[in-house]
């Protein structure tokens, strides 16, 4: 019978060993990004949250928000996604942004008046934040341009 080294078997362990450590380091990391932009998310509390950040399991960042449409005659239902490996860059101006590659991420917008479904719209672009309202502290109202 032949021997088998003791190196030989060591090494598909250490390898295994390894991905799991770093397989649970990727998940601390996701859930504290998820954390942090609900953390922030929060401090804008004129806005309904119908889905807060959340990473799938296809890496798949998305966050839902319902804001007041401007004429105040419905409200509008936002959904943005992007590819956690498609982000390039990330900022912060009044809300974080993230910037993705071209196209990668989408927009879907579903308009509401009267409690019914009037359009739906999904644009593809490299930029991701949940910006489109004003502060509503002004005028009581989040409102979406």
């Amino acid at each position: 019978m032949k021997e088998i080294s003791s190196e030989i078997l060591l090494k598909p362990f250490i390898t295994v060993v390894l991905s799991l450590v770093f397989s649970s380091a990727m998940v601390a990391q996701e859930h504290t990004i998820v954390k942090i932009l609900n953390r922030e998310l929060k401090k804008e509390a004129d806005q309904l949250v119908v889905q807060p950040y959340a990473i799938s399991e296809k890496k798949i960042l998305s966050v839902e928000i319902k804001t007041s449409l401007y004429d105040g005659a419905g409200y509008q239902v936002e959904k943005q996604e992007v590819v956690l490996s498609e982000i390039k860059s990330v900022g912060k101006d009044v809300n974080i942004i993230f910037e993705a590659e071209p196209e990668a991420v989408i927009t879907t917008r579903t308009i509401f008046k009267a409690g019914k479904n009037v359009q739906t719209s999904v644009q593809r672009g490299n930029f991701f934040s949940p910006a489109f309202r004003v502060n509503s502290k002004m005028n009581g109202l989040a409102m979406s341009y």
